[in-house]
């Protein structure tokens, strides 16, 4: 049974293995390098896997299911917000919607115009591997 599990558009423990290879790169990041730019949280999935037996139509596959381009992300942002400026301005500076993370708690990975991929958050890369059905809803 736990064989047929999918998420993502992969098997449950390709799943598991690509969240992990993606959290020990993150976290393995010195965050003095990130903040001089001499590193950053910016998957390419052309070379990211190097020469790694894993397969690669599956990161792919991933990849494709879990990231989401900046205009789908800016869509769900928006979505419940009210049409009328005044009300638009109210809701957006209003603390529910300032601390509301969810769109980006389900959607750590923002697909780049070029391909790449860039991991928002590392917490948020951890929930997916302990809660990402929970954020998705299902």
């Amino acid at each position: 049974m736990l064989e047929s599990l999918e998420f993502d558009g992969v098997t449950l423990d390709d799943y598991i293995a690509i969240l992990f290879g993606i959290y020990g790169r993150l976290a393995s990041l010195d965050l003095d390098d990130v903040a001089v730019g001499r590193v950053n949280a910016v998957i390419d999935p052309e070379i990211y896997l190097g020469e790694t037996k894993f397969p690669r139509d599956t990161f792919s596959q991933f990849l494709d299911n879990r990231s989401k381009d900046p205009a789908a992300i800016r869509h769900v942002l928006l979505r419940n917000n009210p049409a009328e400026s005044n009300e638009l301005l109210t809701t957006l500076l209003s603390d529910a919607e300032v601390a509301d993370m969810t769109a980006l708690r389900r959607s750590p990975l923002i697909r780049l115009a070029d391909g790449r991929i860039l991991c928002i958050d590392l917490p948020f890369i951890t929930q997916l591997l302990t809660e990402g059905r929970v954020l998705d809803g299902s």
